[in-house]
């Protein structure tokens, strides 16, 4: 609702209650990602797929953010994971990550 240091209190407070709710550590990962702390979200995005590994819309995101850091093999293997369990992802990110990988998937 616009207060990310808000939400990222309610993330903590959730992941404190329960250290299992997976979509908490997906959703603060988002907030890490926004705010540019990529190596935060990473370790959010990895331990939502550890505890759920059929939760696409973390693989997606982690997708995401592999591409903010270049790492395109490990982009397309999330992609082709989220798309696998999920829906399709965006297809404005898709062509992003061909002309920026040089592949096709």
């Amino acid at each position: 609702m616009g207060d990310p240091e808000r939400a990222m209190a309610d993330y903590n407070k959730a992941i404190e209650v329960d250290p299992d709710h997976y979509p908490a550590y997906r959703n603060r990962g988002n907030l890490y990602a926004e705010k540019g702390d990529l190596n935060k979200a990473l370790a959010d995005y990895d331990k939502s797929i550890e505890l759920n590994p059929k939760y696409p819309h973390a693989y997606y995101n982690r997708a995401r953010l592999y591409f903010k850091m270049g790492q395109y093999d490990k982009s397309w293997a999330d992609v082709h994971q989220s798309e696998a369990l999920g829906p399709k992802a965006d297809p404005e990110f898709i062509e992003e990550l061909k002309k920026a990988s040089g592949r096709e998937s």
